[in-house]
C-alpha cells in the first residue's frame, strides 16, 4: 500500500476526548483514567513533484494513486488527585515520519504530559506536548475545516515522530476574567540542541527556547472563551467564540562559526457563530520569522521556510456548515488559503500559495465524518500540483 500523507492523516490524535466519547475508568477514589482510539482510511491522487506532506520534491517524477488504513492509535487521560491531569497518545506500528521514513515496529509515544489545574488562572504543564506559539501549533487537527490542513510546521523542536508541534517543555498558563483572557508563558527544548545538526550545521550550546502567547475573546458581546490549552478550528455551531490572539517565541543559536537568536512572531483570529441552521467559520493568521539558521546549501524545495533564515507566512480558512441533517449526516463546505516566501540566504526562496476545497459530512460531529477535498499547490516558479483525496475518521 502507498504512503499517502500519514504525516497529516495523524495529527488527528490531539486534544481526543474533545471530540469523542471515551471509555472512563475509575481507578481508586482519586484517579479516573479515559480510554480512546482513532483511525482513518484515505485514498487519493497524489501529483508528481510533491511529498506526501505537500511540499514540493523535483524528484518525485511519479503520480500515484493509493488507498490507505492508517494505522490506529490509542490515548490513555485522566485525572488524579483533582489538581492533576495527564495524558499518553501512541502511535502503532508501521507509520512514516514527515520525511517518509518507516519508523520501525515499536510503538511511539507522542505526547506525554502533566498538567497541575492549581487555579483557572494558574495552571502548569510539563512533559513532551503542543508548544503554544502560533495559533496553529495548539489547534486541534481533528477539527481543521479542510483535512489536509495547513503546510506550516512551527518552531517546535523537530521530534522523530510526526505530528511535528510538539516540542518537551514546561508551560504556565491561565485564564483571567472567565477567559475573556488566555495568556501562555513556556521554555522549550526548542529547534536547536547542542549535538544536533540542523540544517547541515553542528549545534555546539545548548539554549532554550521562550514563548509568551495571549488571546482576548468579547465575552462581554455573547461569545463564549476558549479556555482549553488546545483549541478547535471549528466548534460545528456548540458555541459561538471570536478570539483575537498574538504570540512571539525566540531561541539563541550557535554554531561553531556564527550564533544569533531567532525569532518569531504571530497575530491570528477565529469566529464562528450560528445563524439559525447555517455556522459560517473564519479564521486568518500572519506568520513571520526572522535570523533562523539557513540551510549549508540551496535546498531542493526552495519554498521550505524551515530551510531559510527568514520567512513571511499568511492564510485563511473557512467553512459554511448547514446545522442540520441531510440523510445521515450534516454536510459543510471548507475552505483553505495559504502563502509563504523564504527570504535570506540560502539563496532565492520561491513563493507558495496553496488553495484547498472541501466537502465535510459530519456523521457524528468530529468523532464520525467523511471528507472530500482537493489541494492545489502552485509555486511562483513552476508547474502547479493538483491533488484528491477521500477520507474517513472515526475517533473513539
Amino acid at each position: 500500500m502507498g504512503k499517502l500523507r500519514e504525516v497529516i492523516l495523524l495529527s488527528a490524535l490531539v486534544a481526543l476526548p474533545s471530540v469523542s466519547s471515551a471509555v472512563d475508568i475509575k481507578v481508586s477514589e482519586d484517579v479516573t483514567l479515559s480510554l480512546g482510539a482513532w483511525l482513518k482510511v484515505w485514498g487519493g491522487y497524489l501529483d508528481k513533484g510533491i511529498t506526501p506532506d505537500l511540499r514540493l520534491d523535483p524528484t518525485n517524477t511519479q503520480r500515484s494513486y493509493n488507498v490507505n488504513l492508517v494505522y490506529p492509535a490509542w490515548w490513555f487521560m485522566g485525572k488524579a488527585y483533582d489538581k492533576v491531569d495527564f495524558a499518553l497518545i501512541w502511535i502503532a506500528p508501521g507509520l512514516v515520519d514527515n520525511k517518509n521514513n518507516a519508523l520501525g515496529k515499536e510503538m511511539r509515544l507522542i505526547d506525554g504530559f502533566i498538567n497541575f489545574n492549581l487555579a483557572d488562572e494558574f495552571k502548569i504543564t510539563a512533559g513532551q506536548f503542543r508548544a503554544p506559539y502560533t495559533r496553529l501549533h495548539i489547534t486541534n487537527e481533528a477539527t481543521y475545516v479542510t483535512e489536509t490542513g495547513p503546510i506550516y510546521r512551527g518552531f517546535a523542536q523537530g521530534i522523530a515522530v510526526s505530528p511535528v508541534y510538539r516540542d518537551k517543555g514546561v508551560a504556565l498558563w491561565g485564564n483571567i476574567a472567565g477567559g475573556m483572557f488566555q495568556y501562555r508563558l513556556g521554555l522549550f527544548d526548542g529547534l536547536y540542541n547542542k549535538g544536533d545538526v540542523v540544517n547541515g550545521q553542528n549545534i555546539v550550546k545548548d539554549n532554550l527556547a521562550y514563548t509568551v502567547r495571549v488571546q482576548f475573546s468579547p465575552t462581554m458581546l455573547g461569545f463564549s472563551p476558549e479556555t482549553d490549552y488546545v483549541l478547535s478550528e471549528t466548534y460545528l455551531g456548540k458555541k459561538d467564540v471570536l478570539t483575537v490572539g498574538a504570540g512571539y517565541t525566540a531561541q539563541k543559536w550557535e554554531t561553531a562559526t556564527n550564533s544569533k537568536t531567532a525569532k518569531m512572531w504571530t497575530v491570528d483570529f477565529q469566529f464562528e457563530k450560528k445563524f439559525g441552521d447555517i455556522v459560517p467559520n473564519l479564521g486568518a493568521g500572519y506568520v513571520e520569522t526572522k535570523d533562523f539558521l539557513p540551510a549549508s546549501s540551496v535546498p531542493a524545495d526552495r519554498t521550505d521556510c524551515s530551510q531559510y533564515q527568514k520567512c513571511k507566512l499568511a492564510y485563511a480558512e473557512g467553512q459554511i456548515l448547514y446545522d442540520q441533517k441531510v440523510g445521515a449526516g450534516k454536510p459543510g463546505l471548507g475552505l483553505r488559503w495559504e502563502y509563504q516566501k523564504p527570504e535570506g540566504n540560502p539563496g532565492s526562496g520561491i513563493k507558495l500559495n496553496r488553495y484547498q476545497v472541501w466537502l465535510n459530512y459530519y456523521l457524528n460531529g468530529h468523532a464520525a465524518k467523511v471528507m472530500v477535498g482537493a489541494d492545489v499547490v502552485d509555486p511562483s516558479q513552476g508547474s502547479t500540483r493538483t491533488n484528491a483525496t477521500i477520507a474517513a475518521q472515526v475517533i473513539f
